[in-house]
């Protein structure tokens, strides 16, 4: 379920700039829509979203009115087809990262499994995420639509 957001976080973090609207040219309805805020929740919480649930509405609204898309077409977005392959590899290659490989993933499992005696289960989970910043991969398994 998708938390609410403070006052100004629609501003600062769902706000499309420059290249981000450069991206879009050429979509329309709820692809153009559907994209954008994919684009703004991986950029805000390092992953895809796994359904409608998880983007607020408040982000939703205003993401919506910059690309002129009524919100309500999100409705008619396609979360799980060739589209949504499509637009997930946008998202990744716009960000400068790469779908998570079986290799990222062991490299992650080892890393993981080592340092959860050292520093807990918190600690472990920011360092298997900065990993997978350092290594320009999406997060894998259990990160919403990553894969």
């Amino acid at each position: 379920m998708a938390r609410v957001l403070d006052e100004d976080e629609p501003i600062e973090h769902w706000t499309l700039i420059g290249d981000e609207l450069d991206l879009l040219a050429g979509r329309t309805g709820p692809s153009k829509l559907g994209l954008a805020l994919w684009l703004k929740f991986f950029t805000v919480e390092g992953r895809f979203p796994a359904g409608r649930a998880e983007l607020p509405d408040e982000a939703v609204g205003h993401v919506a009115s910059q690309v002129k898309v009524p919100a309500s077409d999100l409705g008619l977005f396609d979360w799980e087809g060739r589209t949504a392959e499509r637009h997930r590899k946008t998202v990744r290659t716009f960000l400068g990262f790469r779908e998570c490989s079986v290799a990222d993933a062991e490299k992650l499992t080892a890393r993981k499994r080592s340092a959860a005696g050292n520093a807990g289960p918190s600690g472990s989970v920011r360092r298997c995420c900065r990993s997978c910043a350092e290594n320009g991969s999406s997060s894998p398994a259990g990160s919403g639509s990553a894969g």
